[in-house]
């Protein structure tokens, strides 16, 4: 029998259907075995905790069938002690199940610490200094002074605060910060729809400050707002560092979706 007459054969097409399924049964096990491992298809939404006790988010986590652990926790004469103001992922991103969510907590005790030195550094590295210090960055005003970049002052309140003074945790530390030879000026960011603590972060990368608080419409918790409106509004137009931006709250609406890129973190 040549190679022609053999692949005519009935054998032959018995033995090649059969490869056939035996390759289509192996790709079915593995592919099912690959979403077991990977967890396909159970995505849950991350619940809104901000505002909440440990003990109230640790139920919802749990229903959620996530995870959690407390990053960090900030001492504030302003929202309820124990409660949750930050998480990562944001509420209503979209994760695998057995994620873990980040928690960031105000503090019951009002801890005290010294005061370290952070004049004659670079205000991140006074940021840096004072958050392991377990203390805050207030608001960054920038004087006429050669070392440029560098902090010249340090205060609480409007007044010099010493090295070594034992102060509360969460304490906010305003500085003074060299401006050079030449006017510091920067663009005003977009703040719409962004948080209070986004906001925060992005003016104290622009060299900019937090003004005056208003709301658009009633009074909101500032851990549970938005922010709905700006002065002045984000353009072109440069104003000095150091400058602060007012802000107006509304309350978060509920809805916002994110995707987590990040699920096998």
């Amino acid at each position: 029998m040549n190679l022609w007459q053999f692949i005519k054969s009935r054998l032959f097409l018995y033995n090649l259907l059969g490869a056939i399924i035996v390759v289509i049964v192996m790709l079915w096990f593995l592919i099912s075995q690959l979403n077991n491992y990977t967890a396909h298809g159970e995505i849950v939404d991350v619940p809104n905790l901000n505002g909440l006790t440990i003990e109230q988010a640790s139920k919802i986590i749990a229903e959620k069938e996530l995870r959690y652990t407390i990053l960090d926790s900030m001492y504030s004469q302003a929202g309820k002690k124990g409660s949750i103001y930050e998480q990562e992922p944001r509420p209503n991103s979209k994760v695998k199940r057995n994620r873990m969510i980040y928690l960031y907590v105000i503090a019951h005790s009002n801890e005290k610490v010294a005061m370290p030195t952070i004049t004659d550094v670079s205000v991140r590295q006074a940021k840096a200094m004072l958050e392991t210090a377990k203390l805050r960055i207030g608001n960054i005003q920038y004087i006429p002074n050669p070392a440029k970049g560098l902090v010249i002052r340090q205060k609480i309140r409007g007044k010099d605060i010493k090295s070594g003074v034992f102060i509360t945790v969460g304490t906010s530390i305003d500085l003074e910060v060299g401006q050079g030879g030449d006017d510091f000026k920067v663009t005003v960011p977009d703040l719409t729809g962004l948080s209070y603590f986004e906001a925060d972060k992005i003016l104290f990368d622009n060299s900019l400050n937090i003004g005056a608080i208003s709301y658009c419409n009633s009074q909101v918790d500032t851990v549970l707002a938005i922010i709905c409106k700006q002065r002045p509004m984000a353009s072109n137009t440069v104003i000095p560092a150091g400058s602060s931006i007012d802000i107006w709250l509304e309350e978060k609406e509920t809805g916002e979706t994110t995707n987590d890129t990040s699920a096998t973190q």
